[in-house]
């Protein structure tokens, strides 16, 4: 057996606001999974110059989406380089369309490896709208908070850096919904490949995040 299928590759996949980033980073602490997120990844490439980086930002500026051309070959890198190192890897956002999909089976297929696991955190739109509407982020560190669940010590100004804390002009029941919407129609189709392999487990995301982190544990563990 390869290095590469020894390490898991877990996939984490909820709509905006189901609290895929607080699970997240309690996942990277307790198992040291590495955390691979696109929009992350391709901030990092912008800012250390490189030739991927460069293509990416021409396009941004461009008004475009970034291409599966670019997104890809950045994603399973990366992968290819945590797998073979002995590290597990935890994909956030990736991957978006059966495309994707496809591209990365095929690239994990080529040195040993396979999805192990995928997370699917599921939210009501009532509970969803609850957290969205209230939600207060740092525009310089990226910090969230909310106004009644988790408000900032100093109201309107970050704990973290002291920056003025904003809200998001998509946070509004309107939009809300139509990223609902889109989310459900563009992961539906890959969520149902990944439950006809038995590899999907649905976890309730509108308990704590606490109750949430211990069932996704929990599972991570056998």
């Amino acid at each position: 057996m390869s290095t590469a299928a020894k390490a898991a590759v877990v996939a984490l996949f909820g709509p905006p606001g189901s609290g895929k980033g607080t699970q997240a980073e309690r996942i990277v602490e307790e198992f040291g999974t590495t955390h691979l997120a696109p929009g992350n990844m391709l901030r990092d490439e912008i800012k250390r110059g490189t030739d991927l980086g460069k293509a990416a930002e021409s396009i941004m500026k461009a008004g475009k989406l970034v291409t599966d051309d670019v997104i890809n070959p950045m994603v399973t890198r990366r992968i290819g380089e945590e797998l073979k190192a002995g590290r597990a890897v935890l994909l956030d956002g990736y991957p978006r369309t059966i495309p994707q999909l496809e591209y990365m089976e095929q690239y994990l297929a080529s040195i040993g490896a396979q999805v192990s696991v995928v997370f699917r955190l599921e939210i009501a739109i009532e509970a969803l709208l609850s957290r969205l509407l209230g939600r207060l982020t740092c525009p310089k560190c990226g910090a969230i908070y909310h106004e009644k669940t988790k408000p900032p010590v100093k109201p309107g100004v970050c704990d973290a850096c002291g920056a003025g804390l904003v809200k998001r002009q998509d946070d509004n029941e309107q939009s809300v919904r139509q990223r609902m919407d889109a989310y459900r129609q563009q992961t539906q189709p890959i969520l149902d490949r990944f439950e006809a392999e038995g590899k999907a487990v649905l976890v309730e995301a509108d308990r704590d995040p606490v109750t949430v982190y211990a069932d996704i544990s929990r599972r991570l563990r056998q």
